[in-house]
């Protein structure tokens, strides 16, 4: 728990750095931060999805970042987008979507992103999002677990829905959703299909499994929408990423694990 020592002290470095944040380099890529949340990612996070999306995002295009959190990923894909670009970042969670909004405007993208307040789901209207009681936890979702703590109604929307009512090519996902993947997968369906944006997906079986889904509805959903899914190289340097992944290995999977899955030509 944080103490009013703290915040005080991170409202003071707030003052003395005129409100410009704290400045890191994370994946070669520099970021800066409310000083409160600067030290939250190590500077080695994640580089596959770095990776990935300095790979699929294209100046002038239209992507997302569906789970955006603090917005680490949202910055650096405004930044590949452009000024013609748009970035649609969704973070369901209120600290997290405060944060959020706050990194995007100190790094000077708040003409680029959207911040959306919606949990994006399979379908459009109210849901009840489920948070685990911890300051900026990356695992609230709209599945409830074992780490759930409380549940907040609130806007839910499918992906099809969002797109359609603003005519959207989107080129790119970054969907990280803690458990409710399958259900945004089946209101992405059309947006697969039409757009065929690359995806890159965080899975997490166990609460896939108590949200009464599958992995195998999730590999034949892919299928059916023409994606070819592959692993990250960086997580499995053995393996060729440029050779998709069988489905038995993929149904198999107990522990979170990330996937690409990209249109087939």
């Amino acid at each position: 728990m944080i103490t009013q020592a703290k915040v005080a002290l991170y409202e003071l470095v707030d003052l003395c750095t005129l409100r410009r944040g704290i400045r890191r380099v994370i994946c070669d890529e520099e970021i800066r931060f409310p000083p409160r949340w600067s030290r939250f990612y190590p500077p080695d996070y994640e580089p596959y999805t770095f990776r990935f999306v300095r790979s699929h995002c294209a100046a002038g295009a239209t992507v997302m970042d569906i789970g955006a959190h603090l917005g680490l990923y949202s910055v650096v894909m405004a930044r590949l987008v452009g000024p013609a670009g748009r970035v649609y970042s969704f973070e369901p969670t209120p600290l997290s979507r405060r944060v959020l909004q706050q990194t995007v405007r100190i790094n000077g993208y708040a003409g680029i992103v959207e911040v959306r307040p919606e949990a994006v789901a399979g379908a459009t209207g109210k849901a009840v999002f489920y948070d685990t009681g911890s300051p900026a936890s990356n695992a609230n979702s709209l599945v409830r677990t074992a780490k759930s703590k409380s549940g907040t109604t609130l806007d839910e929307v499918r992906l099809d829905d969002f797109v359609a009512s603003r005519g959207l090519h989107v080129s790119c996902l970054k969907v990280d959703v803690e458990g409710a993947e399958l259900d945004l997968l089946r209101g992405a369906r059309q947006t697969l299909l039409t757009c065929r944006p690359a995806v890159l997906l965080s899975i997490h079986p166990t609460d896939i499994q108590e949200s009464g889904g599958s992995l195998a509805e999730i590999w034949q959903l892919l299928q059916e929408c023409g994606m070819s899914v592959r692993l990250p190289e960086e997580l499995h340097p053995a393996r060729s990423n440029a050779e998709p992944i069988a489905s038995d290995w993929f149904c198999e999977q107990t522990s979170p694990f990330e996937v690409e899955s990209i249109p087939r030509c």
